[in-house]
């Protein structure tokens, strides 16, 4: 069976990759991540709407959100999370997610 990759299956990648990348202790991908972060938490506080996010990785952002809102809305801030914790918890969402997928077939 062939598998078709969309580009949106190749965001994901690229941005699992990046938060690897990061929790390993490379910094050059920290700035990319960071930007995905912050508008994933403006979006779980309801400090953005949905037009306001970047279309570039929306659905890396809507993903993340939906899958950990409370996370992003309220812990994240209240128990002051380190950045390699907060990406450990998004790549295990990102590869739960690819998994799921996997199985589905």
């Amino acid at each position: 069976m062939i598998y078709a990759q969309s580009i949106e299956d190749q965001k994901f990648n690229l941005f699992a990759l990046f938060l690897k990348e990061a929790i390993n202790g490379e910094q050059k991908y920290k700035k990319e991540i960071d930007e995905v972060l912050n508008e994933v938490k403006h979006l779980a506080k309801g400090e953005k709407e949905l037009y306001e996010v970047s279309k570039e990785m929306l659905q890396v952002i809507l993903f993340l959100r939906n899958k950990n809102e409370k996370f992003f809305s309220t812990e994240i801030d209240e128990k002051q999370i380190d950045d390699k914790d907060i990406y450990k918890k998004m790549l295990s969402s990102i590869e739960l997610k690819n998994s799921q997928l996997i199985n589905e077939f």
